[in-house]
């Protein structure tokens, strides 16, 4: 979810201009704040903040093969988590802490960007937001679904 979030923001961007690289996101926040907020929500969800649904699944993938004695795998899923900290806290510096480049002859961008995009991102950020503080019925109806498998 949190990423479909996060290429969805990446992919209305400047109305259709997917960005290449790290520069191409300077800006992006003084440009359009709510989806610079809402990608801000997914790559913190990404890394696995408390009160976010990326919190809830790391946690649920690290409980599950620490029962099942993955002892190794779980330090490695850990300490990839902590290294993914840096790629995706990038993209919210850049995206709030750099300046963003008009090219030479090209008027500054709109402000502006599709209401139902940003509609259904916003769907999709509350999702994340309510995976995170209220997981038990997600998990609950995710363990029905697995023991009626079994």
């Amino acid at each position: 979810m949190m990423g479909t979030g996060a290429f969805g923001i990446l992919t209305i961007r400047d109305l259709g201009k997917v960005p290449q690289t790290f520069d191409d996101l300077s800006g992006y926040a003084k440009r359009f704040p709510l989806p610079a907020f809402l990608m801000t929500l997914f790559m913190l969800s990404l890394v696995g903040l408390p009160l976010t649904g990326g919190f809830i699944a790391k946690l649920q993938i690290f409980k599950a093969a620490l029962e099942e004695g993955w002892v190794w795998l779980t330090v490695i899923a850990v300490l990839n988590s902590a290294l993914s900290v840096y790629y995706y806290l990038r993209v919210v510096v850049f995206m709030y802490m750099r300046e963003g480049a008009v090219a030479e002859g090209q008027a500054q961008q709109s402000s502006t960007m599709p209401g139902f995009a940003i509609t259904g991102l916003a769907g999709t950020a509350l999702a994340v937001l309510y995976l995170g503080i209220f997981p038990e019925a997600v998990l609950e109806l995710a363990s029905q679904s697995i023991n009626a498998l079994l």
